[in-house]
C-alpha cells in the first residue's frame, strides 16, 4: 500500500507542474491605493485706502447724532476658493478712564435717543460695496457676505450713543472683526 501511495504522489507531483502553471496565481484579499488632497485654508487680509492707515479714524462725532462717517476699505480673499464672510464688534473702551460704551444691534442712534435715551450703548454697521443690505453688528459673528478670490471695498458706520453717555471728549476704541469661512 505504501508504494501505491508514493507512486500516486510522484505522478501528481511529477504532473503538478504542468496543472498549477494553468491556474492564475493566488491574490492578496486587499490592495492599497496612496493618495492625498490639499484642504484650502480661508485666508483674508485687510488694505486700506489711505496706505499708510493702520485703522479707522471717524474723527471727532456728537452724542446723538444718527451715524458717523464712512470709511472705506478693501478686504481681499486670498483663498483659491470662495468664503464667506462674518462680521462682529466689540464694546468701545477709553484709553483714558474707564468710560465704556456697549456695542448694541437694537440701538438706533437719533430714533432710539428719541425717547427714553439709553446711555452707553453705540452700534456699528458694515456692508461690502457690492451688496446693498446692511449688517448691524453685534458681539458675535453675523454673515456679512460671501466673496470670490479678490478684493471687496467695505463701507463702516458708527451710530452714537445718545446724550449723557460716558466718555465726553475721550477717544474710544472699538474693532470690527471679519472672519472668513468656508
Amino acid at each position: 500500500m505504501r508504494s501505491r501511495i508514493a507512486t500516486i504522489c510522484a505522478l501528481v507531483l511529477a504532473s503538478g507542474y504542468f496543472l498549477l502553471s494553468a491556474l492564475p496565481a493566488l491574490a492578496n484579499e486587499s490592495a492599497t491605493v496612496n493618495a492625498k488632497v490639499t484642504v484650502a485654508s480661508p485666508c483674508l487680509t485687510v488694505s486700506f485706502t489711505n496706505p499708510s492707515a493702520t485703522g479707522l479714524d471717524f474723527g471727532t462725532l456728537a452724542f446723538g447724532s444718527g451715524a458717523g462717517q464712512g470709511n472705506f476699505f478693501s478686504l481681499t480673499n486670498c483663498s483659491t476658493s470662495q468664503e464667506s464672510i462674518s462680521a462682529r464688534g466689540t464694546d468701545a473702551t477709553s484709553s483714558t478712564s474707564s468710560a465704556a460704551w456697549t456695542l448694541d444691534d437694537t440701538f438706533f442712534g437719533t430714533t432710539t435717543c428719541s425717547t427714553n435715551p439709553p446711555t452707553n450703548k453705540y452700534a456699528l454697521d458694515t456692508n461690502l460695496m457690492t451688496q446693498t443690505g446692511v449688517v448691524r453688528l453685534s458681539k458675535t459673528d453675523k454673515l456679512v457676505q460671501a466673496i470670490a478670490p479678490g478684493a471687496a471695498s467695505m463701507h463702516v458706520t458708527v451710530i452714537m450713543p445718545c446724550s449723557g453717555s460716558a466718555g465726553a471728549g475721550e477717544t474710544m476704541n472699538f474693532q470690527f472683526v471679519y472672519t472668513a469661512s468656508f
